[in-house]
């Protein structure tokens, strides 16, 4: 058990410390002034029931000041609010979705749009891992596989702004054109494949590939090889094309190769992707991981309260049976 308020004991033993004080010379004064002569008492004070009326009355003071100390210190350990810290490590059935994204010259006119998508995609997710990895000449996640949904957005807003503005100083773009060439989608797509953590486990895993499929320079990957990859590491590869052209040979391929891997194909704009992307991904069987560990606080409070309930009645009882004993 801790304290939320811990300060408040530091005034509270102060102000015992001093109330006891004044006490303690209240009652001496009355002891030097309040003394009588009064000759031969000593037979009185031999007698049984003189004996047992002063036993009575300690005992009955000793009494009082106990309980009345033991309401005094619940009040105060209550009102320094104690609480009980739990870490709760809870697991979850659900699935990993990396959001791969295509940041090179011909997608700059649409990647905000695309980062729309992405975004009513998350608004859909219940319980999901979501990542985004974007991509150029070479691939960086901007952010790991996580289920804290209000990271996830803050994370997409973000780029979001960086792909309106374009500032080509903008942390957002480092590290994606460390590479020969540019729109290197074969190895944007085997990155985004092999971005998925606990590789050893079963997990449902999915990839929303956005791009051109417009390369430009010497890949170490294919786009045909990424999507083998993919169905080697059993991921299945959602595309959205915003250059979708029945006569396009790269559009061609695309919708080949995310096809082969159970996937779905669709053109930018496409009023049905985002709610058949999130009916397919959801379809398939969630794996049980651990969930994030969570702490919670609770107030603690009933220890306390029963315990100056409890004491509070006592006292009482005693203050009564006193009083009746004494009118009798």
């Amino acid at each position: 058990m801790e304290l939320r308020q811990p300060w408040v004991l530091v005034p509270a033993v102060a102000g015992v410390l001093v109330l006891v004080g004044v006490l303690w010379l209240v009652l001496g004064r009355r002891r030097r002034t309040g003394t009588v002569a009064l000759a031969n008492t000593e037979l009185l004070r031999r007698l049984p029931e003189f004996l047992a009326a002063v036993r009575r009355h300690r005992l009955r003071e000793t009494a009082v000041a106990v309980l009345a100390l033991a309401v005094a210190a619940a009040a105060v350990v209550g009102a320094a609010r104690p609480v009980e810290r739990q870490v709760l490590q809870r697991s979850q059935d659900n699935r990993d979705i990396v959001l791969c994204l295509d940041v090179s010259g011909s997608m700059i006119d649409v990647d905000a749009q695309l980062i729309d998508t992405f975004s009513r995609l998350a608004e859909g997710f219940r319980g999901e891992r979501l990542s985004l990895v974007i991509f150029n000449s070479t691939a960086v996640p901007v952010f790991p596989l996580t289920d804290d949904y209000d990271f996830v957005t803050a994370q997409l807003a973000r780029a979001r702004d960086a792909l309106q503005t374009l500032d080509p100083e903008d942390s957002f773009f480092a590290g994606t054109l460390n590479g020969d060439g540019s729109s290197l989608i074969g190895d944007g797509l085997a990155t985004c494949a092999r971005s998925f953590d606990h590789p050893e486990l079963q997990r449902t895993r999915s990839i929303v590939l956005a791009t051109d499929n417009e390369a430009a320079g010497r890949s170490l990957f294919s786009l045909p090889e990424a999507g083998q990859l993919a169905q080697r590491e059993q991921v299945q590869v959602y595309g959205i094309n915003p250059s979708d052209s029945p006569a396009s040979s790269p559009a061609r391929e695309m919708r080949s190769v995310v096809t082969a891997t159970g996937g779905l194909y669709y053109a930018l704009g496409d009023d049905g992707a985002v709610p058949q992307i999130l009916e397919q991904v959801t379809r398939r069987e969630g794996s049980r991981i651990p969930a994030t560990p969570q702490v919670v606080t609770t107030d603690q409070p009933t220890t306390q309260v029963v315990l100056a309930g409890a004491a509070l009645l006592a006292l009482l009882l005693v203050r009564r049976l006193r009083w009746r004993r004494g009118s009798s």
